[in-house]
This record gives structure tokens, C-alpha cells and sequence, in this order.
């Protein structure tokens, strides 16, 4: 059964609406209590009657509470009388309802894990259901509190793709560490609380961009995605290779996680670590071809303006190809469905799959 997000207090949250936080987490521990209903919204509303403290519960519950006191101060708000540990105590279930009146808590995975949770599977999970996580956003939180390493890097690595425009430019986005880990970062309330001159020009900062707390206070999240989403602005080519992509996915049947390095994007498949694909930011294409292998000629009738050497080991030469018929995306869909098949080994393209025609099948 896949978890649900309602918010803790539905009624309160629909009629208040400014300001609104969401604490997004990257999945479900289905290794400790929790309500029948499978929603982190009751979860939480429900934590102290029926002590879902199993599994570090109430460590969760206090930082949960905590993170939400941090995206309140780093508003301005005055919250220095929302005592954060004391609401996590028996007894003081009214100071937590105050403090979870405005909070949203999701994940990006809805489908319930174990307690360490698995970086590809969760990204496997959001991008095929970008939708739903689209519409954690609903209604538009004015703080997301990014909530550990998982959701941080994936969150930054898909920015564009599953985060809606408006939040990316109007919301505070904030990483903060796993609530069930080094949960409870007390100085980054601190440095965000009052009205001191240091505390402003800090909510000053973070406003400009997404910051995570670390060691050495609050930082930018210089994650992959962020900084190239503006380095492919400017080259539409790089995005229709994304997009052929995507479609050569589908023709697979499959979706993969895509990793961003400082030069291009390249497909994962599950327990790989090398480069099958590399789709460049200047719209050029690194593949691998067998070693001897005839490099001048693609498959499928894909043509080829440029091709360059790149790497060459001991089973494979990667070449470097600048497309001399990118409008034909069906011609090169063929080409990154026939590179991504798992019957390719490693990706790597031998003699024969460089002669393939115009109409075969990539899945052959």
C-alpha cells in the first residue's frame, strides 16, 4: 500500500494558507509503527496518543518538528517561543499541534522502504511518477525543507523536471539533514532566529538561492541539475537529445535514472557504473564502439557531421559525435534504445550494430 501526505491538520492548513511548509523526505520507513491509513499527515497528528516511538520514533517526531521551527525562522517569523524539544514530550501535544498546524511532510517515494533508503530506487520511483511528485506542491508550500543527502541530490539533479515553476521561483528551498540521522541542527535555527543584524543578513542570503546546512553554517546547493539548467539553456540540441532519449526509454519499456557530471547526462542502469551514453551539453554524443570498430557510420541512418576521439581501453574506443541529421530524433531514438538495451554489453557497439538499416529494430 503506498503512503499518502495529507498534511497534519487538513482543516487548518486549507483555510490558513500563508505560510505554508513542506518537509519532503525521500521515502517511507515501513519498518516502524505507524497508522493504519499509511499517511505521514496522521502519522504525525497521531504520534503521541498512540507512541509511534519504535525505530527512533520519537527522535523523528522532535526533528521533524525542529525543521519546521527552521523554515518558520528562516521566514522572519518570530518562533522562539515554539519550543521544538519540548513538544516532542508526553504532555505536550497542544505546543506540537501549534508547531504542525502549517507543516506538510512527504516523500518522493510513496511506496514504504526500509530504514536506509536506496538513492536509485527512490529516483527510479519519482521519475515514473513525476506527477505525483509534482503534486506534493499543492497547495504551494512558502518553504520546502529538502530532508537529507537522498532528496537533495535528486531534487536539485531533476530541478526543472519535478518542481513546479512557481516554487522554484518564489518558495525558500532549504536542506536540511535526515530527520532519523543528524536530525536535530539546533545552529541553524539559531544563526536564522531574532532580530540581530547577522540573523537577517543570513535569511537574506538563503533567500537568493537553495542553501543546506553543514559544518560550515549555511551553504549553496551547487547540486548537477541546478548549475547545468543553465549551461543547457542555450543549447537546444541538448535538450532534444534529452527528449529522444526519453523516448528511446520508452520503446525500452524501462525508466532510467539519469546521472549529471560537469560535461553531460548519461542513463543508469541499474547496478552499472560505467557510461553507456553520453548526451553532452553542446549537443554532442559520446558512445562507445568496440575497439577497431568502423567509427564514421551509425546505425539507423543516423549521419554524422564531426566524430572526434575521446577515450579508448582495453575492449572499447568512446568517440565523441556531432549529429549531422538531428531533426531525424527517430533515427537516433533506434540508436539510444540499441545503446541502453541490456543485451548490449556495456553499451558498447560492435561492427555489426553499425550496419543495422534505416527501419531495424533496436530491440532485436
Amino acid at each position: 500500500m503506498d503512503w499518502t501526505f495529507r498534511p497534519p491538520d487538513d482543516a487548518y492548513h486549507a483555510e490558513h494558507p500563508l505560510p505554508r511548509v513542506l518537509l519532503l523526505g525521500a521515502e517511507p520507513n515501513g519498518e516502524v509503527d505507524g497508522p493504519a491509513d499509511c499517511d505521514m499527515g496522521t502519522w504525525m497528528r497521531d504520534a503521541h496518543t498512540n507512541r509511534f516511538w519504535n525505530g527512533g520514533g520519537r527522535k523523528f517526531f522532535r526533528a521533524q518538528l525542529l525543521h519546521g521551527v527552521i523554515a518558520r525562522a528562516a521566514l522572519g517569523e518570530k518562533v522562539e517561543e515554539l519550543d521544538w524539544y519540548g513538544a516532542g514530550s508526553d504532555g505536550q501535544g497542544r505546543l506540537a499541534s501549534r508547531l504542525m498546524e502549517r507543516l506538510r511532510v512527504a516523500d518522493l517515494k510513496a511506496e514504504a522502504g526500509d530504514e536506509r533508503a536506496d538513492t536509485v530506487e527512490v529516483e527510479r520511483w519519482m521519475l515514473d511518477h513525476v506527477d505525483a511528485v509534482r503534486a506534493l506542491f499543492e497547495p504551494a508550500p512558502d518553504v520546502v525543507v529538502l530532508q537529507g543527502g537522498h532528496v537533495q541530490k535528486l531534487v536539485m539533479r531533476h530541478w526543472e523536471r519535478v518542481v513546479p515553476e512557481g516554487i522554484r521561483r518564489d518558495a525558500l528551498v532549504l536542506g536540511v539533514p535526515h530527520p532519523s540521522a543528524a536530525g536535530y541542527p539546533a545552529e541553524a535555527y539559531a544563526q536564522l532566529s531574532g532580530r540581530s543584524r547577522q540573523a537577517a543578513a543570513c535569511r537574506e542570503r538563503i533567500g537568493t538561492s537553495p542553501h543546506r546546512w553543514s559544518s560550515k553554517g549555511w551553504v549553496p546547493m551547487h547540486a548537477n541539475q541546478r548549475v547545468e539548467a543553465g549551461q543547457r539553456a542555450g543549447n537546444a540540441l541538448h535538450e532534444q537529445n534529452l527528449e529522444t532519449l526519453e523516448r528511446a526509454m520508452t520503446r525500452l519499456g524501462e525508466t532510467l535514472p539519469l546521472v549529471h557530471t560537469g560535461e553531460w547526462t548519461t542513463p543508469r542502469r541499474p547496478g552499472e557504473h560505467f557510461n553507456r551514453l553520453m548526451l553532452r551539453y553542446n549537443g554532442t554524443i559520446g558512445l562507445n564502439l568496440a575497439v577497431g570498430a568502423p567509427h564514421a557510420a551509425l546505425p539507423f541512418g543516423c549521419t554524422v557531421e564531426r566524430v572526434v576521439s575521446d577515450d579508448r581501453g582495453a575492449s572499447r574506443h568512446r568517440w565523441t559525435y556531432t549529429p549531422g541529421n538531428p531533426e531525424n530524433t527517430e533515427a537516433w531514438e533506434r540508436l539510444f534504445a540499441l545503446v541502453l538495451h541490456p543485451d548490449t554489453v556495456r553499451g558498447v557497439l560492435t561492427a555489426q550494430h553499425l550496419i543495422l538499416p534505416p527501419g531495424a529494430s533496436p530491440l532485436a
